[in-house]
């Protein structure tokens, strides 16, 4: 493997230490004093009649905490690992919650601590051969499961996220994100698949950051008054069949954002061809933003309603002849507009 992506979780430990100075630690909870994953997992949570105390194993045994679910699974995945929202018909709700129900990430050296972050899921595992994440719904369509922080006020000492992910592979599937007043995911040199999810109502949906790469494949990105889709610093952002909607209450902020050397992709989305694909976008809101020389390539099956920003040294990739933004594109003068594809 040759380049970062593939060799994403290979090289490292929880949390970024290599197993010289701190050797991972064995979990006995799926059975066995296990330091990694000797076959395929599935565990279910399930926010109403679920219980910590339950394996996880089964529908009838689910645990009722996402971070219950998590806290089972061995340092070192080598195999696929499944994290089963039950529908219940209720939200997964965050306003209610205690300390105990969330992972407690602290980032720093031990002495000077830089962060403290809190957490429904702290998905940063070793990940090695086939392993991977997926989290959501058990099934490939229907309602998608919702995680509200709606009325969340936080503890004062750190911000919550849904999820954070470190150097890890994961996929989310058919969740609904509302009402985060921080990024509902946090994601941190990993590789993350939004497949049909939902962002709504959120101050920002998701920042990524250290090389990640991130793909919304489907689902619905919505925003009002000053919010922002997402944001990602040095990482690459795919965007395939998304929905963007623009909702009432003010204007929002841009729907994706890249800053510091990222790149952000563009396609399957023609307005022209599927107007259901933008709901109250029009050429005064933001669909996209490169600042410090970062880029944003539009393949020819792109095109929005809205319009595309570059600021400092950054630029659009393109179509010759074809316009990806109707409405328009606002650069400054060290950035560039190069129709190429």
């Amino acid at each position: 493997m040759t380049n970062k992506a593939g060799r994403r979780g290979f090289t490292k430990a929880t949390p970024h230490v290599g197993f010289a100075i701190a050797k991972p630690k064995p979990k006995s909870a799926l059975g066995d004093n296990l330091q990694s994953t000797v076959a395929p997992v599935s565990l279910y949570v399930n926010n109403v009649s679920g219980n910590d105390a339950n394996d996880g194993m089964t529908k009838a045994t689910a645990k009722k905490t996402i971070h219950a679910a998590i806290a089972t699974l061995p340092p070192v995945l080598r195999h696929p690992v499944a994290i089963i929202l039950v529908d219940t018909g209720y939200a997964y709700t965050i306003k209610d919650l205690q300390r105990v129900d969330f992972a407690q990430a602290l980032l720093g050296d031990g002495e000077t601590r830089s962060a403290r972050y809190y957490t429904l899921g702290h998905l940063a595992f070793v990940m090695q051969e086939s392993a991977r994440i997926t989290i959501g719904r058990e099934t490939t369509t229907g309602e998608r499961i919702v995680i509200d922080a709606t009325n969340f006020t936080g503890f004062g000492d750190g911000p919550t996220f849904a999820f954070l992910v470190s150097d890890s592979r994961v996929i989310f599937h058919g969740i609904s994100f509302k009402g985060f007043t921080t990024a509902a995911t946090k994601i941190i040199d990993s590789d993350v698949e939004f497949l049909d999810c939902e962002h709504t109502g959120n101050l920002l949906g998701f920042s990524a950051e250290q090389g990640s790469l991130v793909t919304l494949n489907g689902g619905v990105v919505a925003l009002s008054g000053e919010n922002i889709g997402g944001i990602l610093a040095s990482s690459s952002l795919r965007v395939s069949k998304t929905t963007l909607k623009v909702l009432p209450g003010g204007t929002p902020g841009a729907f994706f954002v890249g800053e510091r050397s990222s790149n952000l992709n563009f396609q399957d989305h023609n307005v022209t061809l599927a107007n259901d694909l933008e709901s109250g976008v029009t050429a005064g809101h933001v669909v996209a933003l490169a600042r410090t020389s970062s880029t944003i390539t539009c393949e020819p099956t792109w095109i929005s309603n809205g319009k595309c920003v570059l600021q400092t040294n950054s630029t659009l990739v393109r179509s010759v002849g074809l316009s990806p933004f109707r409405g328009g594109l606002d650069k400054d003068a060290s950035s560039n507009d190069a129709p190429t594809l």
